[in-house]
């Protein structure tokens, strides 16, 4: 699967500005003059929304500060009927998603990773449990890319794979349907 980049040129008389992102990679760019012989790299700290589904709420509560304090914009679900309804009226936006796997009425990570996946298969994916993830889960997290936190945790675990997402370009081992 071919990586998905955007390349932006801006020229603004005698100075370019030249803008480069890529799915979970944070938008980097160079900006120079006509005059400059080599440009000056600069990396611009991307504007990432997330979307947790944890029906635990002092959990909902930490990730959403963590992530917040990481700049993070965020949209917090407490079941599988809010996150569906959050991840159709901003599916465009959210390139993070953060699942509990057991959620009230069974709908966890499951059901709602696969299908999250197919409608926004750009989007990174990190699945939370205080449990080994079932088999089914495992094969489908390798075959997009994703990763697993296992519960509890500590914010600089939910902080460094907030950083691998946003540095590292994660295509599926599998293609997924055309």
């Amino acid at each position: 699967m071919p990586h998905f980049r955007r390349t932006f040129v801006i020229d603004q008389s005698s100075t370019w500005i030249i803008l480069q992102s890529s799915r979970c990679e944070p938008a980097a760019g160079f900006i120079f003059s006509r005059s400059e012989a080599f440009p000056t790299m600069t990396t611009a700290r991307p504007e990432r929304t997330a979307l947790i589904v944890d029906d635990e709420d002092q959990l909902l509560r930490l990730q959403t500060r963590i992530l917040e304090k990481e700049g993070v914009q965020v949209l917090a679900a407490k079941d599988a009927t809010e996150a569906r309804a959050l991840f159709s009226a901003h599916e465009l936006e959210i390139d993070l998603l953060v699942l509990d796997v057991t959620l009230p009425g069974g709908d966890g990570a499951e059901q709602l990773l696969p299908e999250f996946a197919a409608r926004r298969p750009i989007a990174c994916f990190i699945v939370a449990s205080g449990d080994e993830p079932p088999q089914a889960l495992r094969v489908e997290l390798t075959r997009i890319g994703g990763h697993f936190l296992r519960k509890p945790f500590v914010p600089k675990e939910l902080i460094r794979l907030l950083q691998e997402t946003a540095s590292v370009a994660h295509e599926p081992a599998v293609p997924g349907p055309v």
